[in-house]
């Protein structure tokens, strides 16, 4: 799902023009946001019992502005990594079994500096 349609854009969050992004937007936690407020949620659709990977498409400025954490339902998962002023593909470091499809999904404000483009769940084998 793209980032920036989110249902509701929270306080922490703006939805930003980014031609790198896809669609041509982004969800951003602003540099001068203060971090640890709000959570993006999204309708989850229809999600099937199964196991996933939780993958997301992100833009880092630096080393204290470098992970974002995602609930699905009562999973939470950390995404992070140590590459900066470039957007790149990260997958969650485990896989998600779900056994009662969620609701919402979230993503967290962990840190400010930080966009997202897009993200998503992949079914993988059990």
């Amino acid at each position: 799902m793209e980032a920036e349609d989110v249902d509701k854009t929270p306080a922490g969050f703006l939805k930003i023009p980014d031609t790198e992004a896809s669609g041509g937007h982004a969800l951003a936690i602003p540099v001068h946001a203060a971090k640890g407020v709000g959570a993006a949620q999204y309708s989850s659709g229809k999600i099937a019992p199964g196991t996933y990977e939780l993958y997301a498409r992100v833009y880092w400025t630096d080393g204290c502005s470098n992970s974002l954490r995602f609930s699905v339902g009562n999973v939470e998962i950390s995404l992070t990594s140590d590459i900066y002023n470039k957007w790149h593909l990260l997958h969650s470091p485990r896989k998600i079994r779900i056994t009662d499809p969620p609701q919402t999904l979230s993503i967290h404000n962990l840190e400010n500096g930080v966009r997202i483009d897009y993200w998503g769940l992949r079914p993988v084998a059990d």
